[in-house]
């Protein structure tokens, strides 16, 4: 039986539109991809790699290999879009999907990223997870 996780990433494979990567950042999405519910989060989820960035001054402190599918980091938000260019250049990303019914101003967080073109998932990322409780789409 797939993973929810391993479910996106069929869908990141599978796509027509060019995108080799997902920016998660709806609490609910986070946790239903990783199981991180200790607060603030974004997901950065690629075929190499995946993070689980908490964001700000929380103070839940993951235990040692408890979201084994993922890289932890903690970073302030003034940090988040330096650190996400670099991995995007590292990795060679252009395209990367993300939840636009909650990510407010992606426009300047594109302009951040440079030469990354943010793109809207339609559901794609949220719609995963209703589909798999019987939900339907969103």
């Amino acid at each position: 039986m797939k993973t929810p996780l391993s479910k996106l990433l069929d869908q990141i494979e599978n796509n027509n539109l060019d995108v080799n990567a997902a920016l998660i950042t709806k609490p609910e999405s986070v946790a239903y991809y990783s199981g991180y519910t200790g607060g603030n989060a974004i997901l950065f989820i690629h075929f190499l790699v995946r993070y689980i960035i908490i964001v700000g001054d929380s103070s839940v402190e993951p235990r040692e290999g408890q979201y084994r599918d993922f890289k932890v980091v903690k970073m302030n938000d003034y940090k988040i879009m330096e650190f996400l260019s670099r991995l995007c250049s590292k990795l060679g990303i252009h395209r990367i999907w993300f939840e636009e019914e909650h990510l407010e101003n992606y426009n300047s967080i594109e302009n951040s990223l440079r030469n990354v073109q943010l793109i809207p998932a339609r559901g794609i990322i949220s719609q995963i997870p209703m589909t798999a409780f019987g939900l339907g789409e969103l």
